[in-house]
């Protein structure tokens, strides 16, 4: 069943890389409904909300990344938990955004990439928000302990 989750999976970024969503969005389906609780069924519901989220399905796409932070502890979690402080951010509550994001680290500290991106994107609200001070702390936290994402980001 894992096999069948990881080739939907790929189809779906496949689809999605040709800019068919609605093909995209059945394969991630299938890859959900064919693994279940496999690896490749997890990253597609991770996929399958970026997707929702572009489509303004976002209860749909908050759905699926709780369905990932209950079931893993491991870097498809801190990606649906830097992904939780996207939605937050589309619908525009800030400080709930700052605080999934500042859960990143927290929470999965391990995984650079999703802590780097995530204190970068809380960084940023706070430079929205005039509070530059917090912004600047977080930001030089990103350049200082994480340059190889921070190049990625600026």
């Amino acid at each position: 069943p894992g096999i069948l989750s990881d080739i939907f999976l790929l189809k779906g970024q496949l689809e999605l890389a040709s800019n068919n969503y609605s093909g995209a969005e059945k394969s991630w389906k299938d890859a959900i409904s064919k693994g279940k609780n496999a690896f490749g069924a997890y990253e597609a519901r991770c996929e399958l909300s970026e997707l929702y989220m572009n489509q303004n399905k976002l209860s749909s796409a908050d759905n699926l990344l709780d369905e990932v932070l209950q079931n893993r502890d491991d870097e498809l979690a801190a990606r649906a938990q830097y992904l939780k402080g996207n939605l937050a951010e589309i619908q525009g509550d800030e400080s709930r955004a700052i605080l999934e994001y500042l859960k990143v680290k927290t929470l999965y500290r391990g995984f650079a990439q999703w802590v780097a991106k995530s204190l970068f994107n809380a960084g940023k609200i706070y430079v929205k928000q005039g509070k530059t001070e917090k912004a600047e702390r977080l930001i030089d936290e990103v350049k200082e302990t994480y340059p190889q994402y921070y190049d990625e980001m600026e």
